[in-house]
């Protein structure tokens, strides 16, 4: 059931994000209702989860203000609180973000070797994020 879940809502986020730029929190907010239920641990353990996601991604968006939207950081709870739903913990957090970023990286290079310039291309993490949440999910 969490794992239908999450592709459920991360298809509907991923999309929206990377047709539009948007990030909805209704949608977002929905997901995270929706998904409390569903932590087989602590709730709180989930918040702290959530919590902690989120500092690191204020913390980027505070370093560089372009570099990482709103949307975003609001979905970085989301995915806190869905690590600790899969059994997750701090290592698995780090472990999850490392793997999105990673993953964006690649996808950046290639645009690079095309010789496409970034600064004026806005990229949707979204779907980087819910990829390194599904290879989690997928491996635990």
């Amino acid at each position: 059931m969490l794992l239908a879940h999450l592709l459920c809502f991360g298809f509907v986020i991923c999309l929206r994000d990377y047709r539009e730029h948007l990030i909805s929190k209704r949608v977002t907010h929905l997901a995270l209702i929706t998904l409390v239920p569903l932590v087989d641990g602590s709730i709180l353990q989930a918040a702290i989860m959530g919590f902690i996601n989120f500092a690191i991604y204020a913390i980027l968006k505070a370093i560089s203000p372009q570099g990482i939207g709103s949307g975003d950081i609001r979905l970085s709870i989301l995915i806190g609180f869905y690590i600790s739903a899969f059994g997750g913990g701090e290592y698995e957090l780090i472990w999850c973000n490392t793997v999105s970023w990673l993953a964006c990286s690649i996808t950046a290079i290639f645009h690079f070797l095309k010789r496409e310039s970034l600064r004026e291309k806005r990229v949707a993490f979204a779907p980087y994020l819910f990829f390194g949440l599904v290879c989690y999910a997928m491996s635990s």
